[in-house]
């Protein structure tokens, strides 16, 4: 993952199943992080983090640089975690629960485009188990999606015209 402030690009790197921060070939100290990422020191120097960032803002930059941050999504990754389901207007589902304990997930849903294959895909948040296993048993997939996820939960759309049309979108 890639992330940008101002004219210098950042990433988040995993060595032995540890992920860093990395500013081009150098990784980021405790000292940057208190600076705002201005100056880069050696290499030997790391921060180390227990799990891979959700989000990187505010913490790692300062607030004035926020605007120029940017991250690259990889949609293929999550088109491989989904299930083929039966539908004329759905082509994959999946839902994405970060820990066993949470009693809710995030839910990704890919279409079918135009002619028939696999589209554009959306992630809802905050989407029940419960719900997902129902969804899953639906003789309808569509039916379903539209009475029971379509309004009711905020999305993202993730690929192609990434704004979302409905009142509960996410920008």
């Amino acid at each position: 993952m890639y992330y940008s402030d101002c004219y210098e690009n950042y990433r988040i790197v995993c060595k032995s199943d540890r992920y860093y921060v990395q500013k081009d070939d150098h990784y980021v100290t405790d000292n940057l992080l208190e600076k705002g990422f201005h100056t880069v020191q050696s290499a030997e120097n790391w921060i180390k983090l227990d799990t891979m960032p959700d989000i990187l803002c505010a913490t790692f930059i300062s607030s004035s640089a926020r605007q120029k941050v940017y991250a690259a999504l990889n949609t293929s990754n999550f088109s491989n975690n989904l299930s083929r389901v039966k539908s004329s207007n759905i082509w994959s589902i999946g839902l994405n629960i970060k820990n066993r304990k949470d009693k809710t997930g995030d839910l990704l849903v890919q279409f079918k485009s135009k002619n028939g294959g696999p589209g554009d895909v959306y992630m809802f948040y905050d989407v029940p188990p419960t719900l997902y296993r129902k969804w899953q048993s639906a003789p309808s997939k569509g039916h379903f999606f539209w009475k029971y996820i379509r309004n009711y939960y905020k999305y993202s759309k993730l690929t192609g015209d990434k704004h979302g049309k409905l009142p509960n979108a996410v920008s």
